[in-house]
């Protein structure tokens, strides 16, 4: 889930759920923000615990989601300005030709976008590589650098965490700079998030009613719920530069925002081995001053994974806690209120498995990948061109035959083929999976 969950992908959430469980329900999603510091509502409260057997039964999975970094590096005055002007040349024909240029260093390859990377309070570095399908590298061949202008950073989003895993891709980041002749003297975090990731858990059903009721302990005063007539989407409290909890429906969340390779890693890392029925994803993103507040000053410090976790669920002084029953916030005795025992056995679940999140990955089976999708979308296309000429297209052959005959009158060989297949692998890191030598052996 993205730092800030937009209106759009609530509503998708919502249809997606209604797919999923088959529920023929209507109705749009109402949004509505909840300040910790006001009156509870004067509703009748709904019973706050989920079966015990249920309860007993729920496993999960802790892992690394979002990993963002950045570096002061000393550059060599040889290696690097050669390497910078190989970079600008490739950034160049990138501006002209309006498509990322794949490069080789070494044992990796990797693309050069046209645009450089950063902006805001970060600091703007001119050279972007883009790596294995989201993995962004930012470079700048400024000297001396500083916390304040740093000369690299790495930002590795949740899809190539789930599916390169992000130690991989922060190896990938340091063998980069040392092969342009950089030594990194400085690194540090400037955002990670752990994620809990519950296959079988029906988030509107555990936590849905403590959640509307309020029932929490939190460092921030707001909260955010995203909800439909037929239940709870999400909930969300804190603010991202410090410590921010998102809450939400994983199994609508997949199966409406993302493709077929992110649905088997989830199928495969996350819910062993099966799709299931429903899914819940707890989110504790951590930002740069949340982290200085604990003397977690540089990247070495995510070894502390296990201490940090144990900062973010204690419950005296936690960053957030559902609790089972109404928290009296007017007298200032919220750390009297009872943890919620949902929420106790996914704080359990997480410390259990929070070390596990960084172990290397396997490979992702790909055989059974869900294309139905694009196979329709590829039909959908070819009967198009068959109406378009007037030709009868009712069978496989037929479509084959529309397809090849458009190919021909429009130039499409098998080199531009061949082209553009190569430009889509090189930036998703597929062509290094099949042309690398020796082959990497299969999970």
């Amino acid at each position: 889930m993205n730092d800030n969950k937009t209106a759009t992908d609530c509503e998708a959430i919502s249809s997606a759920r209604r797919k999923v469980t088959d529920a023929s329900r209507g109705g749009s999603r109402s949004e509505v923000a909840c300040s910790s510091n006001t009156q509870l509502h004067t509703r009748q409260m709904e019973s706050n615990f989920y079966p015990d057997e249920k309860l007993e039964r729920l496993n999960g999975t802790t892992g690394i989601d979002w990993w963002q970094l950045a570096a002061c590096v000393k550059w060599d005055n040889v290696v690097a300005p050669a390497a910078f002007e190989l970079f600008n040349e490739a950034k160049l024909r990138a501006q002209q030709t309006r498509a990322a240029i794949p490069l080789e260093i070494g044992e990796d390859l990797f693309c050069v976008d046209r645009k450089g990377h950063g902006k805001g309070r970060d600091s703007h570095k001119e050279i972007q590589l883009l790596w294995n399908g989201g993995v962004v590298v930012g470079l700048s061949q400024r000297l001396n650098a500083t916390r304040q202008m740093s000369n690299a950073s790495l930002l590795v989003s949740g899809e190539p965490c789930l599916i390169h895993g992000w130690g991989t891709c922060w190896e990938f980041f340091h063998r980069i700079i040392n092969s342009i002749g950089g030594t990194i003297e400085d690194e540090w975090i400037k955002r990670v998030d752990l994620c809990i990731d519950l296959p079988e858990l029906d988030l509107d059903e555990s936590l849905g009613a403590a959640a509307r009721n309020q029932q929490f302990v939190a460092s921030c005063t707001k909260s955010t719920l995203h909800q439909e007539p037929n239940g709870l989407l999400g909930f969300s409290i804190g603010k991202s530069n410090r410590a921010r909890v998102v809450i939400y429906d994983k199994l609508a969340d997949v199966m409406t925002n993302h493709d077929s390779v992110y649905r088997q890693a989830m199928i495969q890392e996350r819910w062993g081995g099966v799709v299931p029925s429903c899914a819940t994803r707890v989110e504790f993103q951590l930002g740069r001053e949340w982290m200085k507040q604990y003397g977690l000053r540089t990247s070495a410090d995510i070894s502390r994974i296990g201490d940090i976790y144990e900062k973010l669920t204690s419950d005296s002084r936690g960053v957030f806690r559902m609790t089972a029953e109404t928290v009296d916030r007017l007298n200032r005795h919220q750390s009297r209120s009872t943890t919620h025992p949902v929420w106790q056995r996914i704080v359990d679940i997480g410390r259990e498995t929070v070390e596990e999140g960084q172990n290397k990955l396997v490979r992702i089976d790909r055989s059974g990948l869900d294309e139905l999708r694009a196979v329709k979308q590829i039909v959908g296309f070819g009967t198009s061109l068959a109406d378009r000429r007037q030709r009868l297209c009712s069978s496989r052959r037929d479509l084959y035959e529309a397809i090849d005959i458009a190919f021909d009158e429009n130039g499409i060989d098998d080199k531009y083929i061949l082209s553009k297949f190569e430009q889509k692998a090189k930036l998703s890191g597929t062509w290094q999976e099949l042309f690398q030598f020796p082959p990497r052996e299969s999970a």
